[in-house]
């Protein structure tokens, strides 16, 4: 990893997070984000990140604790997450694991390993998300599972089994209620 696409990957979540709330990104825009916990936390696990990916696994860990300590967010430096992350109140939010891009994570999401000795592509017992999921307040994505690409995990719910592409999985254990159309 390039640290020109770690800027990327900064500058998307910040365009993310200014399309969520429905405003134009502008210089004076960024740097008030930056003060805020939302991106200020993604950015934090991206220089963790990017450190971690060189091998230099002491200045990722203090980066991560930094992160830990000031908003109370637990992704670790190996986690990979995709472009335009949104995750609009980290305290709590634990990430374990791989996500693709435009993912969004709410409040006390956690995602991460599960008891069995699998690797699926993010490490072993980790889960493996698709683009487009978002993981609603308090749900759990454990194990080495797969959720599909525009698929929902519904909030207080259990997600140990793998979601299927454009679904939406609810309920302890998660059972899909439904499917939803494709995005364009």
């Amino acid at each position: 990893m390039k640290l020109k696409h770690v800027r990327y990957l900064m500058h998307s979540d910040m365009a993310r997070y200014a399309e969520e709330i429905g405003v134009q990104l502008s210089l004076g825009k960024k740097i008030s984000f930056f003060f805020l916990p939302c991106v200020c936390s993604l950015l934090i696990y991206r220089i963790s990140h990017y450190f971690f990916s060189h091998n230099y696994y002491l200045i990722a860990r203090f980066f991560y604790t930094v992160n830990l300590i000031l908003f109370g967010i637990d992704i670790a430096p190996s986690s990979r997450l995709g472009s335009h992350v949104y995750i609009p109140h980290p305290v709590g939010v634990i990430i374990v694991g791989n996500a693709g891009d435009h993912c969004t994570f709410f409040a006390l999401a956690g995602i991460g390993g599960g008891l069995e000795e699998t690797d699926i592509g993010a490490g072993v017992g980790l889960p493996v998300l698709g683009d487009y999921v978002t993981i609603s307040a308090s749900s759990k994505v454990l194990g080495p599972i797969h959720i599909g690409t525009n698929a929902e995990v519904g909030a207080l719910s259990l997600a140990i089994t793998d979601v299927p592409e454009n679904s939406i999985l609810i309920g302890v254990p998660g059972k899909i209620i439904k499917t939803k159309p494709a995005r364009s």
